[in-house]
């Protein structure tokens, strides 16, 4: 623990009060980082997004959100299974040693890429032919971009967990810079479908993948480490996180499944446009709330829980400053955005841009919330507080969205958030009372 020691308590050799003043600007500094390297990765997810909304007709492009809800899928489930214990696992049992316990991770992963590949790709067969060719044709290309996928988000975790939040930066922007060149070259070239848009994001993941893990270094030899080991220390703190992911992705997705039957992908297509404006304010919450475990980790570790209520009540603060600010611009800019982003296609839905604004402010608490869950090493009460949303989802905004299809998604969708956000604040309140209690207990004689 000596290297977590030296993180939370550095050194009193030098100016401490020079220390204490850089401390502020080396924060700044690590979010302006973050910021950028969320911009690399989710940013090009929101400009393929944008850019096929643009280009293709609504049906195909409802295709293509159908697929890249399961994308979202396998992304929660690695965070659990991988990324997630890798956070805090990774940073607080292994931190001596965590070069040897990283590639022993990205070892295993590895060997899991082309299984997963093929069970993807079966169900995209199945699906073309029994539902939909479009959508059946497009998780055909999710199941080849999805290893490389994956494997750079689970790099990029491993920065973060050491908080060298710049390491990453640069197989982001390799991945950016390859994938939006190859959508072009695609659309130019009028081979542009949702399956291969999925390529060229698998495409420039991979190239983003050979650069950042030569940047991360891990020991491939695991030093030590056992694969067993591994998946036992993982499942038993990413078990719950897994329920808690898969329960998530309901409460966000089950309306880019359910609006198809409803109401045709062409509604599908109209929802994903829409919520495209959400992903610039969630994606940031997800750059910074990926500093944040980590950072209240340490505090929880090295100072206990009051203070890293304290930073955390910060942190919400910043939060809903950069949200509210977020909500205010979509709403003034509502009709102007559909005409530069779109072209005019999906003016009709200018309106629900209130809607989709309040999304990035109801994530904050979801993100906080959690992340102070996660640190205190419970994700069963993330599960249940995930399993509200999925019950509100599945009930009241199942019926929003079959009445009123996009508003009524968007809805459905707060909703959810609202739900998770009650019942993780109650049980982060008795957390910290617990903790108040046993710290205050007299010492046995």
């Amino acid at each position: 623990m000596s290297r977590l020691k030296r993180l939370v308590f550095p050194s009193n050799s030098g100016n401490a009060v020079g220390e204490l003043a850089l401390a502020p600007l080396r924060w700044a500094a690590r979010g302006g980082l973050a910021v950028a390297d969320q911009a690399a990765l989710a940013g090009t997810n929101f400009a393929v997004s944008v850019l096929l909304a643009r280009w293709l007709a609504p049906a195909p492009y409802g295709a293509f959100s159908v697929a890249l809800a399961f994308s979202w899928l396998l992304r929660s489930l690695y965070d659990a299974l991988v990324n997630a214990p890798m956070t805090v696992i990774g940073v607080g049992r292994h931190a001596e040693h965590f070069r040897s316990y990283l590639g022993t991770v990205l070892g295993a992963q590895l060997k899991l890429a082309l299984p997963l590949a093929g069970v993807i790709l079966l169900a995209g067969l199945i699906v073309q032919q029994a539902v939909s060719p479009s959508v059946g044709d497009a998780l055909m290309g999710l199941a080849v971009a999805s290893p490389p996928l994956l494997l750079l988000w689970s790099a990029r975790s491993a920065f973060y967990a050491e908080l060298r939040v710049g390491g990453s930066v640069l197989g982001g922007a390799l991945y950016c810079a390859t994938s939006l060149a190859a959508l072009a070259a695609l659309h130019a070239g009028g081979w542009l479908t949702p399956a291969s848009a999925f390529v060229a994001l698998g495409l420039g993941a991979g190239l983003g993948v050979l650069v950042t893990l030569r940047r991360l270094a891990p020991d491939w030899n695991g030093g030590g480490f056992s694969v067993r080991q591994i998946v036992n220390e993982h499942w038993g703190y990413g078990r719950w996180a897994l329920a808690d992911g898969t329960m998530g992705w309901v409460s966000l997705n089950l309306y880019y499944l359910v609006l198809p039957a409803s109401h045709g992908l062409e509604w599908t297509g109209a929802l994903r446009a829409v919520m495209n404006f959400s992903l610039p304010g969630t994606h940031t919450l997800m750059a910074l709330g990926a500093l944040l475990l980590p950072t209240l980790v340490r505090q929880r570790e090295g100072a206990g829980a009051r203070a890293m209520t304290r930073t955390a009540w910060r942190w919400l603060g910043i939060f809903l400053g950069l949200t509210s600010v977020y909500l205010g611009a979509l709403w003034l800019m509502r009709n102007e955005l559909f005409v530069l982003f779109y072209g005019g296609k999906y003016r009709e839905h200018a309106s629900s841009l209130l809607w989709v604004g309040l999304v990035p402010v109801s994530a904050s608490f979801a993100v906080v919330l959690g992340s102070v869950l996660q640190a205190f090493e419970r994700p069963d009460l993330g599960f249940w507080s995930q399993v509200g949303s999925a019950v509100a989802a599945l009930t009241v905004g199942l019926g929003l969205a079959t009445l009123w299809g996009v508003n009524g998604a968007i809805g459905g969708l707060i909703l959810s958030y609202v739900t998770g956000t009650a019942l993780r604040a109650y049980f982060w309140r008795n957390l910290v009372r617990r903790s108040r209690v046993e710290t205050s207990k007299p010492l046995d004689s």
